[in-house]
């Protein structure tokens, strides 16, 4: 099912929202914080703190892409479904 651009910038807000209430929690304590940064760092530095953390919350413990399992001699799943992350593009505003 294809989602409309409305749906998809409800569900990026829904996003932003959640990570931003989770930086806000963890700045609460050193300890939350320290567990945040635990939480969001099992994942490869290529990915941004958005990311690192979408993939954790989505239960991810490997990340790699459909390329990336194939030159590691794994084949992918047929059916298996893929984890969402921000790809956000930057425009160049002068």
């Amino acid at each position: 099912m294809k989602t409309t651009k409305e749906e998809r910038k409800q569900e990026l807000k829904k996003v932003q929202n959640q990570i931003i209430e989770a930086v806000e929690n963890a700045t609460t304590s050193p300890e939350k914080f320290v567990e945040l940064m635990k939480f969001v760092s099992k994942f490869d530095k290529r990915y941004s703190f958005n990311n690192r953390y979408l993939l954790a919350t989505q239960g991810a413990r490997v990340v790699d892409s459909y390329k990336g399992w194939q030159n590691r001699g794994y084949q992918v799943q047929k059916g298996s479904s893929a984890l969402k992350l921000l790809y956000l593009v930057h425009a160049n505003i002068s």
